[in-house]
C-alpha cells in the first residue's frame, strides 16, 4: 500500500492533502495524525529507496526474516499444481514473489550482503524474470529497483546474463509463433468440437497455461531498460497483441464447450454407461457360447469375468469424481 500510494500521488501532493485537511477540521478530529504524517511526508531525497520509507515503522526483524524464509522456500498458495512444468516454475510462484521483493526492503541487510540469500532467492523466484508486478497494474524493473543494493544487484547480473536473456528472447519468440499458428488454426477451423475436446482436455489446458505464460513474460519485459537493444526489436507489439486476441478468442470457445459437457455431463454418461453395459453383455454372451460373432470361443471364465465388469459399470454413478475417468478406461 505505502507503495503505491508513493506512485500515485506524490509526496508534495500527499503533504498538501494532510495539511488541509489538519487546518479544515484541527488535530483533535484526527486520529494517530503522526502516523498519518509518517505514511503521508515526501520521499524524495532517499538514498535507499523504499528502504527509508519502509524504516519510518518499527517492525521486528526476526518476524519479518521468517516471513521471508517462508516464501523463498514454500509453495505457499499452492500453484505448483495449477503450473506442472518446471519451465512455469516463476510464474506459479509469482505471488508470492510480490512479497518477497516488498519484505526484503524491511531487512535491508539482505539486499545489502545477503549474498547466499539473495542468489537463492534470484534463482528461484526471478532467474527468468526480472520485471515484475507487485500489484495489479504496478511493475517494477529489479535491475532498477536493487542497483543501489550490492547483494541483490550482483545476484542479478550472475543469474541473468546477456546470454540468458537471448536465449529467453529465442524461447518465448519461438513459443509466440508456434502457439499463434495453432491458435489460428484451431479458432478459424472450429476444430473444438466437444469430442475433441474431451479427448485433447489435458493437452488443451496446458497449451492455455503456456500461452498466457508467453504474453506475460513478453508484456513484462518488451520495455525493460538494462536489456533494451536485444529485446526491442524481437518483442513486437502487433504480435503479442495478435497472441492476446487470438488466445482470448480460443479460451472463450474452449470455455463455451466446457460449460456444454458439464451441463450435458448427466447425459453423456448415461448414453456412455449404456453402451459400455452393451459390449460387456456381449464379450460374456460370446464366451459363453450364446452369441456368434465369427469364431466360437468358450471360456466360461471370460465369461464371468465380463459379466462382473458389467455389474461393476452398472453400479457406477455420476456424482463421483472417479467414475468419468473409469467409464473412459472400460
Amino acid at each position: 500500500m505505502m507503495l503505491i500510494l508513493d506512485t500515485v500521488l506524490p509526496g508534495s501532493v500527499r503533504e498538501g492533502i494532510v495539511v488541509s485537511y489538519y487546518r479544515y477540521r484541527g488535530k483533535s478530529a484526527i486520529q494517530n495524525m503522526n502516523d498519518i504524517i509518517k505514511i503521508c511526508a515526501s520521499t524524495s531525497g532517499a538514498k535507499e529507496y523504499p528502504v527509508e520509507y519502509f524504516g519510518r515503522y518499527s517492525i521486528d526483524a526476526k518476524i519479518v526474516r521468517a516471513i521471508v524464509l517462508r516464501i523463498k522456500d514454500d509453495d505457499m498458495y499452492q500453484q505448483m499444481k495449477a503450473y506442472p512444468s518446471g519451465s512455469h516454475r516463476t510464474v506459479a510462484l509469482s505471488n508470492q514473489a510480490s512479497l518477497l521483493y516488498v519484505l526484503l526492503f524491511f531487512l535491508p541487510n539482505i539486499l545489502r550482503e545477503g549474498m547466499e540469500d539473495m542468489r537463492d532467492i534470484v534463482n528461484k523466484h526471478f532467474g527468468d524474470n526480472w520485471v515484475i508486478t507487485y500489484f495489479q497494474g504496478f511493475t517494477v524493473d529489479l535491475f532498477e529497483s536493487w542497483k543501489k543494493f550490492k547483494a541483490a544487484n550482483n545476484a542479478l547480473e550472475k543469474i541473468i546474463t546477456i546470454e540468458k536473456v537471448r536465449e529467453l528472447v529465442a524461447k518465448f519468440k519461438k513459443e509466440e509463433q508456434t502457439l499463434s499458428k495453432k491458435l489460428t488454426t484451431q479458432v478459424m477451423e472450429t476444430s473444438l468440437q466437444e469430442d475433441f475436446v474431451l479427448k485433447n482436455s489435458e493437452d488443451l489446458f496446458n497449451q492455455i497455461i503456456s500461452t498466457n505464460v508467453t504474453i506475460r513474460w513478453m508484456m513484462l519485459h518488451r520495455n525493460t531498460k538494462k536489456f533494451q537493444d536485444i529485446l526491442a526489436p524481437e518483442l513486437d507489439v502487433n504480435q503479442i497483441l495478435n497472441l492476446v486476441l487470438r488466445t482470448s478468442e480460443f479460451e472463450s470457445q474452449f470455455k463455451a464447450v466446457q460449460k456444454r459437457l458439464i451441463e450435458d455431463k448427466q447425459t453423456l454418461f448415461d448414453a456412455t454407461k449404456v453402451k459400455c453395459l452393451e459390449y460387456m453383455t456381449e464379450c460374456s454372451e460370446y464366451f459363453a457360447g450364446n452369441r456368434n460373432l465369427g469364431q466360437i470361443i468358450i471360456n466360461p471364465e471370460y465369461s464371468k469375468y465380463f459379466k462382473s465388469m458389467g455389474e461393476h459399470i452398472n453400479g457406477l454413478k455420476c456424482r463421483s469424481s472417479k467414475t468419468p475417468g473409469l467409464i473412459q478406461k472400460f
